[in-house]
């Protein structure tokens, strides 16, 4: 049964943090903090709603996070932390184990140069952020003031970085698990914000929320495993190859 979205302004809960779009201080990561590839986690750890310095995150503090902060569905947290912690094996992880290559990380990313060329994983490269931005093919409205990434746009580039990196990495591999990591990752920069490129500025390069930031995932029962996969599989479907 359909129900109606969340109307804008009431997806964080009153006495959360973001709740008015009133988020709690941004402050920069130490070189001692830890961090991850995903903007998401590193922005929640900027502002204080995962530990700041990164470590010691149980599964109960990134189903919390996740929840209050992305609105995402219980049923779709607990999947992916219970995942994480069987890969892992541990009942708390920092940030920067997600940085392992060839677990969860990948080749070919989005956000991130490849392993090989960039060892440290959680720090944007601002020049494929910036490239992916400027693909953005969706209009320039009043809702989006920059234009709009579509998924089409997500899948193209995804099919760009898969070429660069075959021709420019000499170690490059990527699984079927990992594909669908990227694919799966790529739906989030679409679905968590609508795919608004002046909001996608901010929280990707600098990995802060914007000002009366709110997430776009608005479902009244929030952000499910079935939305997760039908725009994942999407971006997949539009994956093609490129030579260069």
């Amino acid at each position: 049964m359909l129900t109606p979205r969340l109307k804008k302004g009431s997806v964080v809960k009153e006495g959360k943090p973001g709740h008015n779009g009133l988020w709690p201080e941004f402050i920069p990561p130490k070189a001692t903090d830890s961090r991850s590839p995903c903007p998401g986690l590193n922005a929640m750890a900027n502002h204080g709603i995962l530990p700041r310095d990164g470590r010691n995150i149980t599964k109960g503090m990134f189903n919390k996070a996740l929840e209050d902060t992305w609105n995402f569905a219980p049923t779709l947290t607990r999947n992916t932390t219970n995942a994480s912690a069987n890969l892992f094996g541990r009942s708390t992880l920092d940030l920067a184990d997600l940085a392992g290559h060839n677990i969860i990380e990948h080749d070919a990313s989005l956000l991130r140069h490849d392993a090989f060329f960039q060892p440290d994983q959680s720090v944007p490269a601002r020049d494929l952020i910036e490239s992916l931005l400027a693909s953005a093919s969706g209009p320039v409205t009043p809702e989006h003031p920059k234009g709009q990434v579509t998924p089409g746009d997500l899948s193209r580039f995804f099919s760009l970085r898969l070429a660069q990196s075959k021709k420019n990495n000499p170690v490059f591999s990527i699984s079927g698990s990992q594909r669908f990591f990227a694919t799966s990752n790529a739906s989030l920069i679409y679905d968590a914000v609508d795919g608004d490129v002046a909001t996608l500025e901010t929280l990707l390069l600098e990995e802060r929320f914007p000002e009366n930031f709110e997430t776009a995932m608005r479902a009244r029962k929030g952000y499910t495993i079935i939305d997760f996969a039908l725009r994942s599989l999407e971006i997949s479907l539009g994956v093609h190859t490129v030579n260069l």
